[in-house]
């Protein structure tokens, strides 16, 4: 559009003010905080969830015990019994010597201890396939060898390493065991056959992985020295939901 001299300049289109945009800011920045509060948290912000009456719904907060009034349940006779009993178990023809668990051989070791007892879940014809193939091992965590390589770690808290053995009893279950020098003997002090996902080691907790029920759904548990029992012990006990089922 032209203009002639002399003519007030033609308006911006751009810069024409909005009246009802201009009014509806200024009624924003009227507004105290705690107004302006919800609006400007949004999806983040924790806010009352209104039940179907119109009325806010309690919030889990907690622990809050239910029925407090309920006497609790008495620990089982049999189940006490059992827990007062040493578990650690002496492998026979093993004692403890200068050098600790570094002294002794840890192939030697586990052939003996398998030796000694009837066999996973009372199967000896497993016992001895394993015995047969630990026989033709040139050294733990060689090709073939069922014995994965060995571990050390103060277990039990009195200064000395205990010995940490994995035998693969086939390609999904591994056998944990774990050994210690006590009062002249060589203890086993831990032996779980478990479908691991994986064996960790926490300051002196075994932490054991494994799958558990649904696909995605893992179990971890803790075991940790129990001085009255001898024995590492499972101590935490935890199921592990996919980040899909939780959400």
């Amino acid at each position: 559009m032209s203009t002639t001299p002399g003519d007030p300049p033609a308006p911006n289109p751009r810069r024409t003010p909005r009246p009802r945009r201009a009014a509806a800011a200024l009624a924003l920045l009227a507004l105290p905080v705690t107004a302006l509060a919800p609006a400007l948290a949004g999806c983040g912000a924790e806010q009352d969830v209104v039940g179907e009456r119109g009325r806010p719904a309690a919030r889990a907060q907690g622990p809050y015990r239910l029925w407090p009034e309920r006497p609790p349940a008495e620990p089982d006779a049999g189940a006490a019994d059992a827990g007062d009993r040493p578990v650690g178990v002496a492998v026979p023809g093993f004692a403890d010597g200068d050098g600790g668990m570094y002294a002794v051989d840890p192939m030697e070791l586990v052939t003996a201890d398998l030796l000694a007892e009837p066999g996973h879940r009372g199967d000896p014809r497993e016992r001895d396939r394993l015995v047969e193939e630990l026989g033709g091992c040139e050294q733990p965590g060689a090709a073939g060898c069922p014995l994965h390589s060995a571990h050390y770690r103060d277990l039990t808290g009195n200064g000395e390493d205990e010995l940490i053995l994995g035998l693969g009893v086939s390609p999904d279950v591994l056998n944990l065991r774990i050994y210690a020098c006590r009062d002249g003997r060589v203890l086993r002090i831990m032996n779980t056959y478990e479908r691991a996902v994986s064996i960790e080691l926490a300051e002196r907790d075994v932490i054991v992985r494994t799958h558990e029920g649904a696909p995605g759904t893992e179990k971890r548990e803790v075991w940790s020295w129990c001085p009255s029992r001898q024995a590492l012990l499972p101590r935490l006990t935890e199921i592990i939901r996919p980040d899909r089922e939780s959400r």
